[in-house]
């Protein structure tokens, strides 16, 4: 598969440094970390979320699942971050500890919420270990954002006709590049970056997954057949009174 890196992915381990050269890099979107497990908030979401949509970037917001009661760890994330207009929702399912059962749990909670499925995160070798030749009818509904540093990723392809986003990179292992400009992770050589398939608009569009707004639906014309016989109708009764 052709590399195209086009989002991010960032935590407070992170230093975002130049959003315009993250920009000028072709970045579309950058995924910062929100919260993880019951109670962990990291507190560079909120600071860099005015800095992203700022320099006209799209933005978006991952917990990072971890065992327990999935339906309070999504409240908690969904209170971490309030206004999810606009916002790509995902869920980081990468500890083997956490069941299918139980991300089902915190991914149906989500969508219940804001009316919209998050987006799954996942390594490829993980997804392959939890769901095996086996199909998935809610998973089935989501994107799939897939983590595997190789020369192509691979997925559950019965349940995913084809991943929406391919992490390609942590920063040190997996095909070139391994660094955006303006984005560094102290200590390492390179970041997490993500490939996209389609392109900057068409990315874009679908970031939030929010259905697009319609204009409201034009009345239907007259049937002329119809409004003959009922003024035809409404003459005859006129002329009985």
């Amino acid at each position: 598969m052709n590399i195209n890196p086009k989002f991010v992915d960032l935590s407070h381990y992170d230093d975002l440094q130049d959003i315009d050269k993250v920009k000028a890099a072709g970045i579309v979107g950058i995924i910062n970390k929100v919260t993880e497990g019951p109670g962990m908030v990291d507190k560079t979401f909120a600071i860099r979320k005015s800095v992203v949509l700022g320099a006209g970037l799209k933005y978006g917001a991952y917990h990072f699942l971890r065992p327990g009661d999935q339906a309070q760890h999504a409240e908690h994330y969904l209170n971490a971050v309030g206004d999810m207009t606009g916002l790509l929702p995902c869920g980081d399912w990468e500890d083997p500890k956490v069941s299918v059962e139980a991300a089902t749990q915190w991914f149906g909670t989500v969508k219940d919420k804001i009316g919209r499925w998050p987006v799954c995160y996942s390594y490829a070798s993980m997804l392959a270990e939890m769901f095996g030749h086996k199909a998935n009818a809610v998973f089935t509904q989501m994107r799939l954002w897939v983590a595997r540093y190789g020369e192509a990723p691979y997925w559950p392809t019965q349940i995913w006709e084809k991943p929406w986003g391919w992490q390609y990179t942590d920063g040190k292992n997996g095909p070139l590049p391994h660094t955006i400009a303006g984005i560094i992770l102290p200590g390492q050589p390179g970041i997490d970056i993500n490939s996209y398939a389609g392109s900057d608009d068409q990315l874009a569009a679908e970031w939030s997954g929010e259905p697009a707004a319609q204009a409201p639906a034009a009345a239907a014309p007259a049937d002329s057949s119809l409004l003959g016989a009922v003024e035809a109708a409404a003459d005859k009764l006129i002329g009985n009174l």
